[in-house]
This record gives structure tokens, C-alpha cells and sequence, in this order.
């Protein structure tokens, strides 16, 4: 059984080998564009909320913004009052964030790992910082951001009303530091950017399968041969199709009617392969992945449902050109030249950082 899986195994890198030389093209091309997303959409939207998520961890000030929210959370979720400001900051925060916070609870004895798992699950969301960065460029009106919010973060709650009674929470006694020292915000900048740098890291090695993808012309075959009686044109599929696995390939999607935007809804709340990946990576596998992949499948049905109502009720008078805007190159937007070398550099310095991160081991040498 060893052997069999090991040859499946063996095939599989040899494999992968050979397509990343047949198709080099396409996986540059690809490369350079999700260095793009990183920089213009990735960075500017989750840095500053990872360093203060950090800092509430490490001076636990998330006990203290508790205070009103126990007794709805005590009394309709039947969870503590420190365990739904997590949900909350998770909510506003964006993707990741929600796993940084319950992985910081598994550690502390707060949660086990298993009901770590189903509070991943609903502390989960884009955030309004990663919606103004993708769905914002191409809306004119903010209300619509709003309305994608609103139903993602909705979905969440419902979830968390059933997922919550499952667990089992352990009260959290911590009292909060009067002062945010020095060390503190050093030591949450420092781990804010490991964790990008992970995050950052996984979307390039997913843009690689993005680039086989394009090479092996898959969403082509997938499009003529499933999807082509649908209302939608193929480069709005492929985009589509693109953003199930990498969700800052949504930047692509060209809005040309607000019929789109439970698609959008869809895909926000489900969130993509890739932050599953960056969940389980930031984790260090204490979140379980594949409850989490269930729960979102379940959570984006109810995001696109509350946003397909929504817009009839708050949009149906307004008419495209009123809300939608041109999705034009703007000018304070990174671009980086195909033949360009900063996409390499970058690579090479983020992959020098991320080897000096690692703990350092000692090998002895044997005679």
C-alpha cells in the first residue's frame, strides 16, 4: 500500500515537473500577475488589520470590547462574550484573521482543535478593506459594497447560531494590558508580516497551477463543453472559474450589470482553495480544512441568496451606468512591466525572508 502510494506519489511530482516546463509561458505570465493582486489589492487591505489583530491577541484587549456583547452572546449564540468579539474582529478583518485568532485560542487551552475547526468555519470573511480593493474599483456606489458585506457577514451569523451550540468554550480570564508596550507592537508587526509572507507566498504557488491551467486551456474545454449554453461569456466564466481557486483573481471579472454581483457574493463567501491553503498554513494544521471547505460551500449559497434579494429590493431602480464605473488602469495602482525583473526580485527576497524566519537547527557531522 506504501509503494503504490509512493509511485502515485512520485508520478504526480514528475508530472508537475514536466508541465511547469511545457507551459513556462503561462506560468510567468501568471507569476507576475499575482504579484500584482499581492501589491495592489493583498497588501494595502490586510496588513494594517493583521498587525492590530496581532497586538489584540498578545494584550488580549478583546476581553475588555467583550463587555456589551455578552448577554446576546450568552444568550442567543451560547458562547462567551470573548469568543464573538472574535467573530466580529474576524468579520471586519478579512480571511485569514479569524483562523489567526482561533489557532491563538487552541494554543492558550481556550478551544480544542476540533471545535477550532467549526469556528474557522464562520469566522471567515473578505472584510471591507479586500471588497473596496476588488469589488469597489468597479462600483461607483459604496452601498453596494456594503450590500456584499452584509450578506456574507449575515450567512456567518446564521451559521455561527447552529455552530455554536456545539461547542465547547472555556471561559477566557485574562485581563487586558493597561499600555501597549513597545515589545508589543515590534513583536506584531513582526509576526503580521509572517504571516503575509505566507499568505503572499501561497498565492504565487497557486498562481503556478493557475499558469498549467491556462496552458493545458482547462476553463476552455470546462466552457464548451458544460457551460456553454450559460448567459455569460467565456473570459467571464474563466474568471469565474480562476477565482474558485484564487479568490484576488476576482480583480479580473469585468462587472458590465449588477447581475454579477451574487457571483461576486458567491465567490467572497466561499473564499477560494488558496485561503483554505493560507488558513491551514497559518494554522500550523491545528484548523481542520475540509470542515471549513463544507461550511463555505453552505455559507455562499446563503451570501447569494441575501445578495440576489438585496439588490432586487435596494437596486432595482438603478440603472448600470449609474453604478458601474470603467475598470481603468488608475494611475496610483503598481504595474510592473512583463520583462520587468522586480517580479523575480520580489520572489527572491520573499523566499530569503521567509528561510531566515525558520528556526534554526543543529546538525551534528558524523566522522
Amino acid at each position: 500500500m506504501k509503494k503504490t502510494s509512493n509511485l502515485i506519489q512520485n508520478f504526480i511530482l514528475l508530472l508537475f515537473t514536466l508541465l511547469c516546463i511545457l507551459f513556462f509561458s503561462e506560468i510567468g505570465k501568471s507569476l507576475t500577475d499575482a504579484i500584482k493582486n499581492c501589491l495592489n489589492t493583498i497588501l494595502p487591505s490586510l496588513y494594517a488589520m493583521m498587525i492590530l489583530s496581532q497586538l489584540f491577541i498578545k494584550t488580549n484587549l478583546h476581553s475588555q470590547i467583550s463587555r456589551p456583547f455578552k448577554k446576546i452572546s450568552k444568550t442567543i449564540f451560547k458562547m462567551p462574550g470573548e469568543f464573538f468579539t472574535l467573530f466580529l474582529i474576524s468579520q471586519i478583518a478579512g480571511y485569514p484573521i479569524g483562523a489567526i485568532l482561533i489557532t491563538s485560542a487552541v494554543k492558550e487551552k481556550k478551544l480544542s482543535v476540533k471545535d477550532a475547526s467549526k469556528m474557522s468555519s464562520v469566522c471567515f470573511n473578505c472584510g471591507p478593506a479586500f471588497l473596496l480593493g476588488t469589488i469597489g474599483k468597479q462600483y461607483n456606489n459604496y452601498f453596494i459594497c456594503i450590500l456584499v458585506f452584509l450578506s456574507c457577514f449575515i450567512s456567518n451569523l446564521v451559521l455561527l447560531f447552529f455552530i455554536s451550540r456545539t461547542c465547547n468554550f472555556n471561559e477566557i480570564n485574562n485581563t487586558p494590558k493597561e499600555r501597549i508596550s513597545a515589545v508589543d507592537l515590534v513583536d506584531s508587526v513582526s509576526d503580521a508580516g509572517k504571516s503575509l509572507l505566507k499568505m503572499c507566498s501561497m498565492i504565487l504557488f497557486m498562481s503556478i497551477f493557475m499558469g498549467i491551467i491556462d496552458g493545458l486551456n482547462l476553463s476552455d474545454y470546462i466552457f464548451k463543453n458544460i457551460f456553454s449554453n450559460l448567459k455569460i461569456s467565456h473570459d467571464t466564466f474563466h474568471s469565474i472559474f480562476i477565482s474558485i481557486f484564487d479568490i484576488s483573481n476576482l480583480t479580473s471579472l469585468s462587472m458590465h450589470s449588477l447581475d454579477m454581483l451574487p457571483i461576486c457574493t458567491l465567490l467572497l463567501s466561499f473564499g477560494g482553495i488558496c485561503v483554505f491553503l493560507q488558513i491551514s498554513s497559518i494554522s500550523n494544521n491545528y484548523i481542520k480544512v475540509h470542515f471549513i471547505f463544507l461550511t463555505r460551500i453552505i455559507a455562499s449559497v446563503f451570501s447569494y441568496i441575501i445578495c440576489a434579494l438585496g439588490k432586487i429590493i435596494f437596486f432595482s431602480n438603478y440603472k448600470a451606468s449609474e453604478i458601474i464605473t470603467t475598470f481603468a488602469k488608475t494611475s496610483d495602482s503598481y504595474t510592473i512591466d512583463s520583462y520587468s525583473p522586480i517580479a523575480s526580485l520580489l520572489l527572491f527576497i520573499m523566499t530569503i525572508i521567509l528561510i531566515k524566519s525558520l528556526p534554526k537547527k543543529s546538525y551534528k557531522l558524523k566522522k
